[in-house]
């Protein structure tokens, strides 16, 4: 005759156990990975085996446990906050994860050793969620960075993930920003990367039996500091930040004011995107270049630039012989570039010779600016933004911004319908000039 020490639920295909006012559950699918040899099927008789072993290594657990002052006491201040949380009241999930270590601390010095399921390694699974990302490598090297902040926190490398791993992840993070170790905005994403490995771990991977029911509840989001709208740089910001430098480094900041262009862009500029008789730059921005699967052809706008007089002079000037690119380094080398090197682990070597450059120049100029009373000089990005402003400040041009900045239009008129005037462009494009000081007379 069978017997069996557990309940078994037909619908979730599990096991249940209630004792001592508590449930207890296992799943086919952890009983398997326990003891692969007594289960025959993803049935009640061809897994009752596996459940009666479970059951009797985890009830003398529970005795053990029962009989240790320190387990039982920890357990109960557990039991207890988790009730808590469960009920809606606000707990300290800081506490909490020190509760869950400090007992699973004091059960591993118990003579019987707690059933553990036999998951498989965090970091291998890790490696193979990387793999299958479908992703640049920048943004495969953001998803490495967050989850080695994952593996840090599960120092037992199993893939044991419910919704108490989760809020002690989050305590994780807030004790390291309270700590001065990551900004909010860091642990927010690092928070966005771990729960998009879990889902992996259930949908695709199916090595988790369900998610951690607080996956999606935002309190288990590390809240985003308020984003506070940043300053252009004035006109005498340009000036001195353009009457610092010369050459090849000049031409990058008049290349971001005449064409709104970002560090990328200038890195990418190609010499078949400038037309060389007419002092013109006509190319797609390089965040909506080929790669980008999600807009359409025509959503993305090859915009006409026509150059300032010293923009083109430069340009000329600085013109490389590399066979694409019409800027390069001093080595001859692209000015920015991201690729995977491997030096133990996996890890990218970025390599950005404009923001390179602009940072040496602020630790040259601000000190100066703050002697004389002046604000300091900040992102590079800003000088993008001033010229967005002025020409959004414009009467007649204002309507022009988005078109310079190389953005998709944004209204049906402007996708399918409108296409702005290359003459009006060309003289916005020209007021912007001089208003900053530079002429067009060609």
């Amino acid at each position: 005759m069978r017997e069996f020490s557990m309940t078994w639920n037909e619908a979730g295909k599990r096991w249940f156990k209630k004792q001592d006012g508590k449930q207890y559950a296992v799943s086919v699918k952890e009983l398997r990975n326990l003891y692969a040899d007594l289960v025959t099927a993803d049935t009640k008789l061809g897994s009752y085996r596996a459940a009666n072993e479970y059951w009797r290594i985890k009830s003398a657990q529970l005795t053990l446990e029962a009989d240790d002052l320190t387990v039982r006491d920890l357990a109960n201040e557990r039991f207890s906050l988790i009730r808590s949380h469960k009920a809606g009241m606000n707990i300290d999930v800081r506490k909490l994860a020190e509760v869950e270590q400090r007992l699973e601390q004091a059960r591993e010095k118990l003579p019987l050793a707690p059933v553990k399921k036999n998951s498989p390694s965090l970091a291998i699974q890790i490696g193979f969620f990387l793999q299958s990302r479908d992703v640049s490598a920048g943004r495969r090297d953001v998803l490495r960075s967050a989850l080695e902040h994952f593996k840090a926190f599960k120092t037992d490398d199993t893939c044991q993930i419910d919704g108490m791993t989760l809020a002690g992840f989050k305590a994780f993070l807030l004790a390291k920003i309270d700590r001065g170790e990551m900004s909010r905005t860091t642990a927010y994403h690092i928070m966005s990367s771990v729960k998009q490995f879990i889902r992996w771990l259930y949908h695709t991977a199916e090595i988790l039996d369900r998610l951690p029911k607080n996956i999606d509840e935002k309190e288990i989001n590390v809240k985003m500091p308020t984003a506070r709208p940043k300053k252009p740089m004035d006109k005498e910001q340009v000036e001195s930040l353009l009457s610092a430098c010369s050459g090849q480094q000049r031409l990058y900041y008049l290349l971001m004011l005449n064409c709104g262009m970002t560090q990328v862009d200038v890195a990418d500029l190609r010499h078949d995107e400038v037309d060389w008789t007419e002092g013109r730059i006509i190319r797609q921005r390089s965040k909506t270049g080929e790669n980008d699967t999600d807009l359409e052809d025509g959503d993305i706008p090859t915009v006409n630039y026509r150059l300032w007089d010293e923009t083109f002079r430069l340009l000329k000037q600085c013109r490389s012989d590399h066979p694409q690119l019409v800027l390069v380094s001093e080595r001859k080398t692209p000015l920015m570039s991201r690729e995977f090197k491997s030096t133990g682990k996996t890890c990218i070597k970025r390599i950005d010779s404009i923001g390179l450059q602009y940072r040496r120049l602020l630790k040259r100029l601000n000190p100066k600016r703050t002697e004389a009373g002046l604000p300091e000089l900040k992102e590079l990005k800003r000088l993008r933004k001033t010229g967005s402003s002025l020409l959004d400040g414009h009467e007649a041009f204002g309507r022009y911004v988005i078109h310079w900045l190389g953005h998709s239009p944004r209204t049906v008129a402007g996708k399918h319908y409108v296409t702005p005037s290359q003459d009006r462009f060309d003289a916005a494009v020209c007021w912007l000039g001089q208003e900053l000081g530079f002429q067009t007379r060609r």
